[in-house]
């Protein structure tokens, strides 16, 4: 399959904008001769169902070729005044192939139990226009992978499953004119246990990040450009919205 997609400009890309995140950036400045990245998508994939309907495995394969591709630029008028800005950098490409399944356990005579796998591998190159270095895009990790199940009891009325998601860490940076910053975080956990009772009312219990994981950015800040390579600093955050549970009651009343 071969398709193409153009991303919508956001005009917070147009305009400078108050910068929040850093206290050493006053604004980010904006561009006005930017314009709309756009790529073709190659797209490969295979399934296969397991017979009595016990479940299916698939694999995708696919290559992104970006064209025009928006990140941030040099946009300086002077060099004791540094700016970027969201520009087009020029074509790059990215592959990601990525496998999953879904099966339910009834060769271990557990038909009403589902597990649930998926895993997939990243990469990509452009050359980047501050270090002139053949770079991944910014903010696109290495991969992840993921495991759940999901057990229903129909004579109890009752269903309940967890979702496990990690990501590789060492992917996720972000390229700028005077700093570079990475990220990584801890596995992401979810769980659920729903019941219907008292005729038709149905009770769930959702519960987001249970393990109470966490985002860290590492930011490298240097002394004038990032290509000159005088670092001044390196800052490191770490943040966590602790784990959230929620009851939804659903029914006729």
């Amino acid at each position: 399959m071969v398709e193409k997609f153009v991303r919508q400009l956001s005009f917070a890309d147009f305009v400078a904008a108050t910068e929040n995140e850093d206290t050493d950036s006053n604004t980010q400045a904006g561009n006005v001769n930017l314009s709309p990245e756009y790529w073709w998508n190659y797209n490969l994939l295979a399934e296969y169902r397991l017979p009595n309907d016990a479940g299916v495995l698939s694999a995708n394969l696919y290559k992104h070729a970006h064209r025009d591709k928006n990140e941030r630029i040099d946009v300086s008028t002077s060099e004791d005044d540094l700016r970027s800005a969201v520009g087009n950098i020029g074509n790059g490409d990215m592959w990601v192939f990525e496998v999953k399944s879904s099966i339910r356990l009834g060769m271990l005579n557990l038909p009403n139990v589902l597990v649930t796998t998926r895993a997939n591998v990243k990469d990509s190159k452009i050359k980047d226009p501050f270090l002139g270095i053949e770079r991944r895009f910014s903010n696109f990790d290495r991969g992840s992978f993921g495991f759940g199940f999901r057990h229903d009891i129909p004579e109890w009325r009752l269903n309940y499953g967890v979702n496990w998601m990690n990501r590789f860490d060492g992917g996720i940076k972000r390229y700028d004119i005077d700093d570079i910053e990475s990220t990584s975080g801890d596995p992401f956990t979810m769980a659920f246990v729903e019941v219907i009772a008292f005729g038709d009312i149905t009770f769930r219990l959702d519960g987001r990040n249970v393990t109470e994981g966490q985002m860290c950015r590492q930011r490298q800040r240097y002394v004038g450009r990032a290509s000159a390579g005088i670092l001044e600093e390196i800052e490191y955050m770490c943040s966590g919205s602790g784990a959230v549970y929620s009851l939804k009651v659903s029914g006729r009343f």
